[in-house]
């Protein structure tokens, strides 16, 4: 910290107790924005860190292992819906029954969703295990266009493929 601190204009703020300040840690950056500088360098800790000004503070992330099951509004299991952590790259997706396991940071926020219902955001407290129910994106499509031009070979073509011919369709 106090190479950082003495090669930028940033100071570091922690308590002293919660952190072993004789443990070392050595990275070797060049031209490299400070966050991504701490990020490595914080990579594998339970600390994380907030830049305000020009100070960068310092402090332990309580993580809590949540579970949970995802239902749509009858109460019916969703298999595969995501559930995100807001602001990092940790998720899951349910399974077939429906639930799901991850941990996350004490009072982060969870992103759950899936295609065809409303995303929903759910902020954890002190609960451990969640209930959640998705509710149906009524939003329909008001029309359907289905544009088609260029001549291919049917060998050369990957997909579904549909004919119809002018005698089939009503006039």
């Amino acid at each position: 910290f106090k190479v950082i601190e003495q090669k930028t204009e940033y100071k570091f703020v922690y308590n002293t107790q919660e952190f072993n300040k004789n443990k070392l840690c050595s990275i070797s950056v060049k031209d490299k924005k400070i966050g991504d500088v701490l990020d490595e360098l914080l990579k594998g800790t339970n600390i994380s860190y907030r830049i305000s000004n020009k100070h960068i503070v310092l402090f332990k992330q309580v993580v809590k292992k949540m579970t949970g099951i995802v239902t749509d509004q009858t109460g019916e299991p969703i298999i595969g819906a995501n559930i995100l952590v807001r602001g990092t790259k940790t998720g899951v997706i349910t399974d077939l029954e429906g639930k799901f396991s991850l941990e996350a940071p004490e009072n982060s926020i969870l992103i759950v969703s899936y295609l065809g219902y409303i995303p929903q955001s759910i902020a954890i407290k002190e609960q451990s295990h969640l209930k959640i129910a998705l509710k149906e994106d009524n939003q329909n499509l008001d029309e359907v266009v289905v544009v088609g031009y260029g001549v291919q070979k049917k060998r050369d073509l990957t997909g579904a493929i549909s004919s119809i011919k002018m005698s089939d369709t009503p006039v």
